[in-house]
């Protein structure tokens, strides 16, 4: 991949609103509250936004390529340590247009965000109470896909990448991975939301549309995840003498991965137990295609 300059970096970043351009003419009540050797701090006021603190560069991007530098260093810098929990949240940026100078916006955590929330509260929610956060959300949230993905998982998204490392790694194409239990219809909906072409993705009538439309029968599981999980399952149960619900667990397995030959053989043991002696001998010969050295299942099936 070609490498990326500091104004790619930008441009990129507001492209897929990972950082986000406010007008300025939406800050009010200004008050100056700091200064230093990059710029000054002011304490602001937005409808949308709250309480802010607009730190307000000496030089834009925009004046020579020294200042483009010195810019996106600071933004670097800032988005680094709002990585941090507690310490400052990035909110975007603001053009001040008497001056051409820009501003850094940033807010102290109140704790009311949405991660808090779903940090407090996520084992509660159920999934007819996140579609419905989803249908508010979609009302007046930008990059939609990846708020949609953090509802269905409770969890911050590159939750271990700083925001310079996030716009290298989307703008390669990647993405999350869908969550355990997360309906398809909602993965379908966020997945066309964050999908790397703007022009490709749905407006908010379509997904509030697909959003009232949601079936909640068709539920996305990792395979490889879920596979593993039901072997450990069913090996248990079938050390305990709990066959039933072994029986129940290797089937499972088996239309994942209906090769495995230690799976095929627990099933034929288990339906010798139970006296079905036809399905014992179909699945140990079947794992006797598969392994036809293997001592027990020969043993057995004679």
């Amino acid at each position: 991949m070609a490498e990326f300059s500091d104004k790619n970096w930008l441009e990129i970043g507001l492209k897929w609103k990972y950082i986000k351009q406010h007008d300025y003419s939406s800050f009010k009540n200004l008050k100056i509250i700091g200064s230093g050797a990059f710029g000054d701090v002011y304490s602001a006021y937005s409808k949308r936004l709250g309480n802010v603190a607009l730190k307000k560069l000496h030089r834009g991007p925009n004046n020579d390529e020294n200042s483009v530098n010195e810019f996106i260093r600071e933004l670097k810098n800032i988005t680094n340590i709002a990585q941090h929990e507690n310490i400052v949240q990035f909110l975007g940026i603001t053009l001040d247009p008497t001056t051409t100078k820009y501003c850094i916006v940033l807010k102290y955590a109140n704790g009311k965000d949405l991660r808090s929330y779903l940090k407090s509260r996520f084992s509660d929610l159920d999934w007819i109470t996140k579609i419905r956060m989803a249908t508010e959300i979609s009302r007046g949230i930008d990059c939609i896909g990846m708020i949609f993905w953090e509802l269905s998982s409770g969890k911050t998204p590159f939750k271990d990448m700083t925001l310079h490392m996030l716009i290298h790694h989307v703008s390669s194409g990647k993405r999350e991975a869908p969550v355990d239990g997360t309906p398809n219809d909602f993965i379908s909906i966020y997945s066309e939301a964050w999908d790397d072409c703007p022009d490709s993705r749905p407006d908010i009538a379509k997904i509030l549309y697909k959003l009232d439309c949601i079936q909640m029968d068709s539920i996305y599981y990792d395979q490889k995840i879920n596979a593993e999980t039901l072997k450990v399952q069913g090996t248990d149960c079938f050390k305990i003498g709990g066959y039933n619900e072994a029986l129940v667990n290797f089937t499972s397995f088996l239309k994942i991965n209906p090769n495995h030959a230690e799976i095929l053989r627990y099933c034929g043991k288990i339906y010798f137990i139970k006296g079905n002696y036809e399905e014992s001998l179909k699945n140990l010969s079947r794992s006797l295609e598969i392994e036809p050295n293997n001592a027990s299942a020969l043993i057995i099936s004679n």
